[in-house]
């Protein structure tokens, strides 16, 4: 193998050295340009793709960006705006892993690790300052965590601490939130954040949470009592009246279709607030509430002083029979106190209750069919039957809990216009199309060069480095038997150029010519590889004797 190699390339070699300069000049020229061509050609085809790594950012996060790109040796293109830097697909995850170790893009907010390399000589003031700015980073990160949001800024206000005698300001904080695409922020969600923020900062109230938008719209409901009240009555209001309309599509849209109903409803609410008392008296029930009876005993002893008349005022003793009495006192109280049984009644009338509902009820009745003036079939809008009005005016009236008096409710029947999504077809099917011929033109146009270099470049070139031509080749054959006889030799019998070449014999013996065909080729392998053939004569006579040996 490798002598025919070696072969074929003296022969080209030799070649070579027969060709003028101008024909080398050509032949290397022509190489030169295929190969360039061939180049420029796989470069073309093969161009990468490129896809969005970040979008939106800033002109310094760009810059970061770029240079761990080109410190990773990572393909990218910048747009004209810088706000977009967009790499090759199979790059994107790999890239984005390293980003988010080094905290690039907009991960640069330190967070705690500050604190990490805390030096002893740092003062207070310092240490309050870098409690702020971890405090902005952590809660920035836990905040850019939620789904919907896709990045986030937190800036908080912390007035330092004053003495006893002066009054202490209270934090405040305000939250930029840059939603994704699509994507907005419920009003449990905002409260969300703002708890988020001030459970986390000492002495911070959610109210004095400040949240934002990119576009500077605040999203949080910060004021006074009244304004929160006025928020929370039309969130009531809302979300009674989608309620409603939910349950109204729902139960209609099991008689004509889910998509041939709409229901809008209007509540009006009471948020007056109202407290009743009522006493009512009953005058036939009497009931005794208190009874005391009360006994009052005097006993008194009298014995009297002496004797009555002149005898008792002279001097001497007194006489040894004293006159003596008793008196006895009693006194009974008896208090009763009735009372008439009383009720009392308290009402206080809760906020937000329903005070009017009006109801509109919109209803396709769907298509029916019907023959054309040719007899084709044509489909024409269908109304709903007084029996299925009834029925669904009944169904709607159930749901809402209607009065009389204070309710409405309206079902109109009509056709609803319908998107054509057909168009929106046709126009994906043609770009599609569109871009199936863009590849085949491209590839075609490929094949097309190829091919055209090949005919109008190569093929002339080699003739001329050869020499001929199909119109020389064409001049020196003959074209008829007439032009053929003439060509041949009177005295040889033989064409032009065919006189000298040697005759065969007719009484040649074709087995020795083939057998002298063979020797001469197994002679030439032999030739080409002594050692392998004296390897193989060796096998050949081990295997004999050893066969020899065995019929002895």
């Amino acid at each position: 193998m490798w002598e025919s190699l070696v072969k074929i390339a003296n022969e080209a070699n030799d070649q070579w050295r027969e060709l003028s300069f101008g024909k080398k000049l050509g032949i290397s020229s022509l190489a030169v340009l295929t190969i360039t061509c061939l180049v420029a050609l796989g470069v073309w085809v093969g161009e990468k793709s490129y896809e969005p790594l970040y979008t939106d950012l800033q002109p310094d996060q760009s810059i970061q960006l770029v240079k761990i790109l080109q410190g990773e040796n990572i393909p990218y293109m910048v747009s004209p705006d810088g706000a977009e830097i967009s790499i090759p697909p199979e790059f994107i995850q790999p890239t984005l892993m390293k980003l988010a170790i080094k905290g690039v893009p907009g991960g640069n907010k330190p967070g705690m690790e500050l604190f990490d390399k805390e030096s002893f000589g740092t003062s207070s003031y310092v240490q309050r300052i870098n409690y702020v700015r971890a405090m902005q980073g952590e809660l920035t990160r836990t905040i850019s965590t939620i789904k919907s949001i896709k990045k986030s800024t937190v800036h908080i206000s912390m007035p330092p601490k004053s003495n006893f005698f002066e009054k202490t300001e209270d934090p405040k904080a305000s939250v930029v939130v840059d939603m994704q695409l699509g994507k907005v922020l419920t009003q449990t969600e905002i409260q969300g954040v703002q708890n988020l923020v001030a459970f986390a900062v000492e002495g911070l109230r959610p109210e004095r949470v400040t949240v934002v938008n990119s576009n500077g719209v605040a999203l949080s409901r910060n004021g006074d009592a009244q304004s929160l009240m006025s928020t929370t009555m039309l969130e009531r209001q809302k979300t009674i009246e989608r309620d409603f309309e939910s349950k109204i599509e729902d139960i209609v849209g099991r008689i004509v279709g889910r998509d041939n109903v709409v229901a809008r409803v209007n509540a009006e609410l009471d948020f007056d607030p109202l407290q009743e008392e009522e006493k009512l008296v009953d005058p036939e029930q009497v009931a005794a509430t208190e009874k005391n009876i009360v006994e009052d005993s005097v006993q008194a002893d009298r014995s009297a002083g002496g004797v009555a008349g002149a005898e008792g005022a002279l001097p001497g003793p007194a006489s040894t029979n004293p006159a003596t009495a008793t008196q006895r006192i009693s006194k009974n109280r008896d208090r009763s106190s009735y009372e008439v049984s009383t009720k009392i009644r308290r009402k206080e009338k809760a906020l937000g209750a329903i005070k009017r509902l009006t109801v509109a009820v919109l209803v396709d009745g769907g298509t029916k069919g019907q023959n054309g003036e040719n007899g084709e079939e044509i489909r024409a809008p269908a109304s709903i039957t007084a029996e299925t009005r009834a029925s669904i005016e009944n169904l709607v009236k159930d749901t809402i809990g209607f009065v009389p008096d204070r309710d409405s409710v309206t079902i109109e029947n009509s056709q609803f216009a319908r998107e054509d999504f057909e168009e929106a077809d046709k126009m994906l099917a043609q770009q599609e199309r569109r871009h199936l011929l863009y590849s085949l033109i491209r590839y075609g146009t490929v094949a097309l060069i190829v091919l055209v270099f090949f005919m109008m470049v190569v093929r002339p070139f080699v003739r001329w480095v050869t020499g001929m031509s199909v119109e020389k080749v064409e001049t020196v054959l003959p074209r008829t038997v007439e032009e053929l006889e003439e060509m041949t030799d009177p005295s040889t019998s033989a064409l032009p150029g065919l006189a000298n070449l040697p005759m065969l014999d007719d009484n040649i013996d074709l087995e020795k010519a083939e057998s002298e065909l063979l020797k001469q080729k197994v002679t030439s392998m032999i030739e080409m590889a002594p050692a392998k053939a004296a390897q193989i004569l060796s096998d050949w006579i081990a295997i004999s004797e050893a066969a020899e040996a065995k019929k002895k």
